[in-house]
């Protein structure tokens, strides 16, 4: 991270903020997320979800690691390539993927996971149009845990009509049926219910693939990040640990398929590596009390930390500006540049702020880059510090330049 002095230099230079990306933590977490399962399950690997998060910097990173590139459209898939991820080291999912996608990844050797039966058409007209293609494939599960809460993506594996599905993919001549696929995010997110869904498929895969089991099992993603007790305490449910996670996941594979000799395990995390790797800076512009609501207008907006408007603030850093004016006490909101009413970046904020002081707004590594609309203004440059503390790099220049 930078220093104080550095950050508040850096705003000279970017009125408009900047994203602070720790290549390092993002790689501490990858490591430990993929140790907290490997200590229990060899066979495990780690599929980054592009979606999530697609600065290039952080996907070399994964590719260097070894891990997979999971991606969701043809956008993501050519960004896989061009940084130099080979065919065979793709997943690609989600539910539009159309013909040309298709036979890319069939020539390149990538996984595709199958959402529905309009791809299964795609699949077949392909493989017939290029008879000496295969397609390495998995079918997407829609495992319902509890009775209201369908997933509208996948197969219904409770349904008849799943087990005609694995029959007619089977008869597909070129593709190999290799896996099972869940992404699917079960009640609250905990470690118990990710292992209610393992289990499933893993006596799902002994019953298709006989006792050796499918190729891979892939469980998605959807897993808690790390996190501060202050932001951990604006959840309902309690947040499982990376291990809380690896021990519930991999006891029903061990179970069904033992320690050894069973179907890879493959994790789907974004959030989980990437959200407490990005900070986002700006600057406090103004101070003002509105109808008995004090209000710091920062040079930012929702949009940059929290796209998806999330009620919980997130972890904030304040550094005092060193020409600092008369303060505003807290409680205040800090409200973002845009038109926008509920354009809020922080809610009863008890430090004191002034214009000029520096907001530094940890953990904003989800969906930031990727779902920052162009409104009002384009995002902010993405900067990875120097080991000095003060020099930097650019890994992802301002939308406007």
């Amino acid at each position: 991270m930078f220093d104080d002095k550095t950050m508040e230099e850096l705003l000279e230079r970017f009125p408009l903020g900047f994203y602070v990306c720790d290549l390092q933590r993002f790689e501490l977490n990858f490591s430990d997320f993929l140790s907290a399962f490997r200590r229990h399950y060899a066979a495990t690997r780690l599929a980054y979800s592009y979606k999530t998060n697609y600065l290039p910097a952080l996907c070399r990173r994964v590719d260097a690691l070894g891990g997979y590139a999971e991606v969701v459209s043809g956008v993501e898939y050519q960004m896989a390539e061009r940084i130099g991820v080979t065919g065979g080291d793709i997943i690609f999912n989600g539910p539009y993927k159309t013909h040309e996608e298709l036979l890319t990844a069939a020539r390149n050797g990538s996984i595709v996971n199958l959402e529905c039966d309009y791809e299964i058409g795609l699949v077949e007209a392909i493989l017939e149009e290029h008879p000496k293609l295969t397609l390495r494939a998995g079918l997407r599960c829609a495992v319902q845990l509890e009775p209201g809460s369908p997933s509208r993506f996948g197969f219904d594996v409770d349904s008849p009509d799943f087990t005609r599905r694995v029959e007619r993919v089977r008869g597909i001549r070129g593709l190999e049926l290799k896996g099972l696929h869940c992404h699917s995010l079960p009640p609250q997110r905990s470690a118990s219910n990710y292992g209610r869904i393992a289990r499933r498929l893993a006596e799902m895969g002994r019953e298709i693939w006989d006792s050796q089991g499918p190729a891979y099992i892939d469980m998605g993603g959807g897993f808690f990040s790390r996190m501060p007790p202050k932001m951990r305490s604006q959840f309902k449910e309690p947040a499982p640990s990376f291990e809380d996670y690896g021990a519930a996941i991999t006891a029903p594979l061990l179970d069904v398929f033992g320690p050894e000799g069973g179907p890879e395990l493959i994790l789907e995390p974004g959030m989980a590596v990437v959200a407490d790797a990005l900070s986002f800076v700006c600057r406090v512009l103004e101070c003002k009390n509105q109808h008995g609501r004090r209000l710091a207008l920062a040079a930012g907006s929702v949009y940059n930390i929290r796209p998806t408007k999330s009620p919980r603030n997130l972890p904030l850093r304040v550094i005092e500006a060193r020409r600092r004016g008369s303060a505003m006490p807290g409680p205040l909101d800090v409200v973002g540049y845009t038109c926008m009413e509920d354009d809020v970046l922080h809610r009863g904020l008890e430090t004191a702020l002034s214009p000029g002081d520096v907001l530094v707004f940890e953990n904003c590594g989800s969906y930031s880059l990727v779902l920052k609309p162009p409104f009002i203004q384009g995002n902010v440059p993405v900067l990875v510090p120097g080991a000095d503390g003060r020099s930097f790099q650019v890994v992802r220049r301002a939308e406007a330049e």
